[in-house]
């Protein structure tokens, strides 16, 4: 179904305004979104400015959705799997997108329309931005003629309120139910009053919902947020305006000087309060007035000449209405304050008010709480029923009209079927024989004490101002002679009572002479028993292991045990007035702040905390802490008490453990590797000598002396081999063991390195890969251990021929320098992968890309404790495809220099 858009079009030569760069880029959904990926969208903290979502399909705006509709759906159970063009607004009203919007225009359109709402799209239909009331009011600044407009003008008296222990799912209902934009979380004090402890919005209801989690479980002091800012029934309204500007609130609290709420006051009530084309138009009539022609004016004149008269006429009756009234007061007042007592002033308060305003009934209605009162006093005329005596509840009245009231509301309803109220309030007046009803509160020390209820039974009446302000008045001087009965009945109360406990005192004075003997005996072993326990207690505390300590309000050290100084050596005096973060490293100091104010913010104890201090040696101690809170018997918070323990010794105990476990491990890998190796190349050699000994048994008769040589010196050869394997594990043993010997003795470097290109030349004659070597220095004498250097030069030689491709020359180059000596050996060959490099010096670790090519995986690592063992290093780079280059540096002496 398409959606039936309805563009709007403005006036031309509209001067530009910021409303454009203000309007925020819409949320768009597709129609066969789901609710809850609508809430996960709106409830979410990055998107929490955004009010509602677009329904986009193929481009093209085809619905709406707001918050108000989430919270009715959520109110009414609808199931969040449900798709949201079941329930979006398809009639919407848009705009183009020109930046030439003016602000004004857009909240004219959306005042008509009763809309929040209006997207701007362009030429293709498509949704581009989203004005909403947040955004014109961040574009229209407030004028200065709000500053003489109070809040009290403009706010709804009407506050929905809740309990704290109520569900977050009762808080949506209420607000679907009265079309709000907030509920206020009160919590009702002893004395009757209501504490004001925070707010619930929209978006708070929406924002949980996101999470999945079950609203009826869910208290509402879970999601409310505090009142951080309320109005006052004074404060002016550019101040509201202002202040929901700032906060891009969509609503704000009016309370009174007790924080208790009176009344609401919305984004969009301020922004109606901006209407100043009505201001515009006011002008321009009184410019047209101006312009008339002199006999209009003086026609004007006699018309306002005759108004004049009347006004005046009716002016002077009301000023003798008034000195009647006041004749009237003052002689109900005089009668009232007569008495003092309370029947007699309310009986003839009644009755003087029926007989003067000639009502059907009169009655007086006293509070016992504030849902339920009895009338207390009645004057009735036949035949209408009398209510003397009628008790009435009303959980309504005292939820939402019982502050207003408190506060001065009168009632005046002249017809009770045509006064908009409530069907239920209608059928209640009715059955009690009320077409016209005058209430009026009775306020004593700031105290609804009870109503004055005037009803006209037989037709409607019309209540005049003068007789609402008469019963006003007489209202405060009943309320008047009502304190003061209330004092003298406490006077004679008290007087009573007082004779009654001079009676009564003399009696106690003769037992308490007798009490006090006993009682002083029994808290003299009270005081001992507790000199002994506080004695023991302090011994215990001062001898324990552990630090014990307590903190103020301001988490500083109030007191320590002995065993602080010793655990973190400083004295006494260093220590208190500190806190624990005095004693830490910055970065260690800002952990512990965060962790301990997150557990403290809600005065909970807390146990294990970890935290690393500084000695006065700088030497850092590990330090577990848990710690309880304190409260004074009226429960105020005092701080924290607890106890720390020095577990540094421990934590060092478990990098052991964990040390030793690693090795474990690594060893357990070293096993592994060191088995497949040996299956792998112990095999081919013991094979090789499998055969050819089997060979010569079976066909020795057959071959010639030269043939049977060969054989032998196969066998030979692999036996040298495995020789050769065992001698590399031993030697890696040793050097895993630090049991590899350094003997230093004379040695040509240049020679040695000569001879080992030749040995290597001839032992891989069939590779065909040329060994160049050159040697850089003035003097190769050197203090070495050949044996050592051997396996160095050996191994990185032979594995730089075996991983290159025929002819492809090795690189080895020797440079002896005064204080080392530097040996290079490069190759083109296949190269280590990146991946292997790090593994490179592991035992029985071989690159994967090495293919057949046989090897141990022990030749780098010999090296490198050879290396090691001359207090030297040995290091490599390597490309794949490219080739290889391992770089050794022996810090050897020179032979000369040794001996002069």
């Amino acid at each position: 179904m398409m959606t039936n858009l309805q563009p709007v079009g403005f006036p031309p030569g509209q001067p530009p305004t910021p409303l454009w760069s203000l309007a925020a880029a819409p949320i768009s959904v597709p129609p066969t979104a789901t609710l809850l990926q609508v809430l996960s969208r709106l409830g979410d903290d990055s998107t929490s400015g955004h009010s509602c979502v677009v329904v986009v399909q193929d481009e093209q705006l085809v619905g709406l959705l707001t918050e108000r509709d989430l919270v009715r759906l959520l109110a009414s159970g609808v199931a969040l799997d449900t798709p949201i063009d079941r329930h979006m607004t398809r009639t919407l009203t848009v705009l183009p997108a020109e930046p030439s919007l003016n602000p004004l225009d857009v909240l004219d359109l959306m005042r008509q329309r009763q809309i929040h709402h209006v997207p701007l799209v362009d030429a293709t239909q498509r949704p581009v931005r989203l004005i909403t009331a947040g955004s014109i009011q961040q574009a229209l600044a407030p004028p200065h003629m709000l500053k003489l407009q109070p809040v009290r003008s403009r706010m709804a008296a009407q506050v929905v309120t809740i309990s704290p222990t109520d569900s977050a799912l009762a808080a949506a209902q209420l607000l679907a139910e009265y079309s709000v934009s907030c509920v206020a979380v009160i919590d009702p004090a002893g004395d009757g009053t209501e504490v004001l402890l925070g707010q619930v919005l929209r978006q708070d209801v929406l924002r949980f919902q996101a999470r999945q989690l079950d609203l009826a479980q869910l208290p509402v002091r879970a999601i409310m947020r505090d009142a951080q800012f309320c109005l006052r029934p004074t404060d002016s309204l550019w101040l509201a305006y202002q202040e929901m500007r700032q906060r891009r609130l969509p609503c704000l609290l009016v309370v009174d000087s007790q924080r208790q709420p009176l009344g609401t006051i919305a984004q969009f009530d301020l922004l109606n309060s901006l209407d100043l084309r009505e201001l515009q138009t006011t002008f321009s009539h009184l410019w047209q007035s101006f312009k008339q022609s002199d006999h209009e004016q003086l026609e004007l004149w006699k018309s306002h000449s005759s108004e004049l008269e009347r006004l005046v006429q009716g002016r002077t009756e009301q000023l003798e209405e008034q000195a009647k009234c006041d004749r009237i007061l003052a002689t109900l007042t005089q009668r009232i304050h007569e008495s003092l007592d309370m029947q007699e002033i309310l009986s003839t308060t009644v009755s003087e008010v029926r007989q003067l305003l000639q009502v059907d009934r009169t009655l007086i209605y006293q509070f016992e709480t504030a849902a339920r009162g009895t009338v207390v006093v009645e004057a009735v005329q036949s035949p209408w029923t009398s209510l003397l005596g009628h008790a009435i509840e009303d959980s309504y009245f005292a939820k939402h009209w019982a502050e207003a009231y408190r506060y001065g509301r009168i009632q005046a309803v002249e017809d009770i079927q045509r006064a908009g109220l409530s069907p239920c309030h209608v059928e209640m007046l009715s059955h009690l024989q009320i077409k016209a009803n005058l209430v009026v509160p009775i306020v004593c020390d700031h105290t609804l004490w009870g109503l004055l209820i005037i009803n006209q039974c037989s037709q409607p009446r019309r209540w005049c101002d003068w007789e609402i302000r008469l019963v006003e008045q007489l209202v405060r001087s009943v309320a008047i002679a009502i304190r003061q009965c209330n004092f003298y009945e406490q006077m004679q109360a008290d007087l009573a009572a007082r004779k009654q406990y001079e009676v009564h005192l003399k009696q106690l004075n003769d037992e308490l002479e007798q009490r006090v003997e006993a009682r002083t005996a029994s808290w003299r072993q009270v005081t001992e028993q507790l000199r002994e326990s506080e004695t023991k207690f302090r011994s215990l505390v001062e001898q324990t292991n552990d630090w014990v300590w307590e903190l103020d309000g301001q988490f500083k050290f109030s007191y320590i045990n002995p065993r602080a100084t010793e655990i973190i050596g400083y004295p006494p005096e260093a220590i208190l007035e500190s806190r624990f973060t005095d004693f830490m490293a910055a970065d260690e100091a800002v952990r512990f702040s965060t962790i301990l104010t997150h557990l403290v913010r809600q005065r909970h104890p807390f146990t294990q905390i970890e935290a690393t201090c500084l000695r006065a040696s700088g030497e850092a101690v590990i330090l577990e802490l848990s710690g309880s809170p304190i409260f004074t018997p009226e429960g105020e918070f005092q701080g924290y008490r607890g106890i720390t323990r020095d577990i540094t010794e421990r934590k060092q105990i478990e990098v052991d453990i964990r040390k030793a476990l690693t090795r474990e491990k690594e060893l357990s890998d070293l096993k592994t590797r060191f088995i497949a190796m040996a299956s792998h190349e112990f095999r081919t050699p013991l094979t090789t000598i499998l055969a050819s000994a089997e060979t010569l048994e079976r066909y020795s008769h057959k071959f010639t002396p030269e043939k049977q040589q060969t054989v032998l010196k196969r066998i030979q050869t692999s036996v040298h081999h495995i020789i050769g394997l065992l001698n590399d594990v031993l030697t890696v043993g040793k050097a895993e063991a630090n049991k590899l010997d350094c003997t230093l003795a004379p040695l040509d470097l240049k020679q040695l390195c000569t001879d080992l290109v030749d040995e290597i030349q001839f032992s891989q004659i069939n590779a065909a890969s040329p060994i160049e070597f050159t040697a850089v220095g003035s003097h190769f004498q050197v203090l070495a251990d050949e044996k050592l250097l051997r396996h160095i030069l050996l191994n990185l030689l032979s594995n730089a021929v075996k991983y290159s491709p025929n002819h492809t020359p090795v690189s080895f180059k020797l440079t002896c320098e005064a204080e080392q000596s530097i040996f290079q050996i490069s190759d083109r060959g296949i190269g280590i992968p990146l991946a292997d490099q790090a593994q490179l010096f592991g035992a029985f670790h071989r690159a994967n890309n090495v293919g057949n090519i046989s090897g141990t995986g022990l030749g780098l690592v010999i090296a490198k404790r050879a290396a090691e063992a001359h207090q030297g290093h040995i290091s490599c780079m390597s490309d794949v495809g490219v080739g290889t280059t391992f770089t050794v540096v022996l810090p050897l002496a020179l032979w000369s220099d040794n001996h002069g």
